[in-house]
């Protein structure tokens, strides 16, 4: 039972480390766009004026065991995970609205 456990903990530290990283790199990206100036272009403007939604997500039939990965428990991890047929694993589920309703940033915030 104790070995479950740690598998567990590892599996969900593996995980947690994979949104973490997900997450930063969606961040980067939207805090580098230049999405209102499109709008600025355009004469467009207005509360909440273009709200993008996403979501990322990993298909665990598509997962596969690479061994250009050296990370053993990352490797057994996703082998693991990949054995759920049918599932999808959601990292990752945001909104960016521009401009930002809390502040009026035209770059926009999550919301």
């Amino acid at each position: 039972m104790e070995s479950q456990t740690v598998q567990s903990t590892i599996d969900a530290q593996i995980l947690q480390q994979v949104q973490d990283e997900i997450q930063r790199e969606i961040t980067e990206i939207l805090e580098n766009s230049n999405f209102h100036k499109v709008l600025e272009k355009h004469s467009i403007s207005g509360d909440k004026v273009l709200k993008i939604q996403f979501q990322c997500s990993i298909n665990l039939n598509k997962v596969q065991d690479s061994n250009a990965i050296d990370n053993k428990q990352a490797n057994k991890f996703l082998t693991e995970i990949s054995g759920r047929p049918g599932q999808e694993l959601v990292l990752v589920t945001k909104s960016l609205c521009i401009p930002c309703p809390t502040n009026q940033s035209l770059k926009g915030c999550f919301c």
